[in-house]
């Protein structure tokens, strides 16, 4: 069964969340894409197009994310 089968009873990121312009994979539209496993965890989280998390593990903090302690590594 295809992906798209089940398009119309599930709700859009867009409309979940109230935000225009997202909630569809299309030429031109933003490559924030996020991938959970069967238990909800992400395994993979592409920002405007770039890798920050691959199979579970964080390559890589977002602008807004806290950073740590100052002086923390």
């Amino acid at each position: 069964m295809a992906i798209s089968d089940h398009r119309s009873s599930l709700p859009t990121t867009e409309e979940l969340l109230h935000l225009a312009g997202k909630g569809s994979i299309s030429f031109g539209a933003d490559a924030d894409l996020v991938a959970l496993d069967a238990t909800g965890r992400a395994q993979t989280v592409i920002i405007r197009g770039t890798m920050h998390v691959l199979d579970g593990e964080l390559l890589r903090r977002g602008t807004f994310e806290h950073q740590g302690p100052k002086g923390a590594s």
